[in-house]
């Protein structure tokens, strides 16, 4: 559980981080993509335990171990908080003409 939750907390922001208008459909993607272990597992499960010996139900353990820290590795290796370039900050031309007090009850 601590683990899954310090990859969420990473997770889960990342996508307004690096492009803060397009998060949701990239938040969309991500989990489409997560999503796709909740239908791939049981088949996966049926594959190792064929006999249901406690043997193979450890084969399935460092399975799934292994998935979660080549996922987290992947991430922790590539990820990044900066903006990409294909996503510019979105500029609100009024915003200039505004006062602080007045931004402030914009935001």
């Amino acid at each position: 559980k601590v683990l899954g939750a310090f990859s969420w907390a990473a997770f889960s922001v990342n996508h307004l981080d690096i492009a803060p208008q397009y998060a949701s459909a990239l938040m969309g993607l991500s989990n489409t993509f997560a999503s796709c272990t909740s239908f791939l597992s049981p088949a996966l499960v049926i594959y190792f335990i064929r006999d249901g010996s406690l043997e193979r139900w450890q084969h399935m353990f460092y399975v799934t171990m292994a998935v979660y820290l080549v996922g987290a590795l992947f991430y922790w290796i590539f990820a990044s908080g900066e903006r990409q370039p294909w996503a510019p900050a979105a500029v609100n031309p009024d915003a200039e003409s505004l006062s602080h007090l007045q931004r402030s009850r914009v935001v």
